[in-house]
């Protein structure tokens, strides 16, 4: 029965992980979609820009998130976990700056206007979330909980 009940404090803790990791995610992905809203009609910068730009203040607010809220890290050298990060967070980024583009793209050379939309912005927009969506779930969130903050090394934290 013990084993029962440490199994469903395992999920629980699991659960609540996910969901303060999705907390932050999109508090991040709100930076960084009002930033490259902001960049990308405040200037006259091409698109991928205005998308790196805003990856890069998203990835700063999901850091420091990350670190203090979502997985209560305790232990661990900050030095080692930032580098961590940044190999996650760069590669998060070409994939987000790189997928928005190819989809993009490949979507305004095939008409654009056949499914949606035919305007740019909104084909961008369109691009942007599906490309960010997909790159959460399957590289942002395993790679930070294993990888960065190693969670799985960690002892879970008693919520009060």
């Amino acid at each position: 029965m013990d084993h029962f009940l440490f199994l469903n404090k395992k999920i629980y803790n699991r659960i609540c992980c996910f969901f303060r990791a999705q907390c932050s995610a999109l508090i991040a992905t709100g930076t960084d979609y009002l930033v490259t809203a902001l960049m990308l009609h405040g200037t006259s910068l091409p698109y991928v820009y205005s998308t790196g730009t805003g990856c890069l203040a998203g990835g700063i607010c999901n850091c420091i998130i990350n670190y203090k809220w979502v997985f209560r890290v305790r232990q661990g050298h900050k030095l080692h976990i930032a580098l961590r990060y940044l190999f996650v967070w760069i590669v998060s980024l070409l994939w987000n700056t790189g997928g928005t583009t190819l989809l993009g793209n490949f979507w305004l050379q095939a008409g654009g206007g056949t499914f949606l939309t035919n305007s740019p912005e909104q084909i961008f927009l369109i691009s942007r979330i599906a490309v960010s969506v997909v790159c959460a779930l399957f590289w942002n969130y395993p790679m930070q909980q294993f990888f960065v903050y190693q969670i799985h090394q960690t002892k879970p934290i008693q919520d009060s």
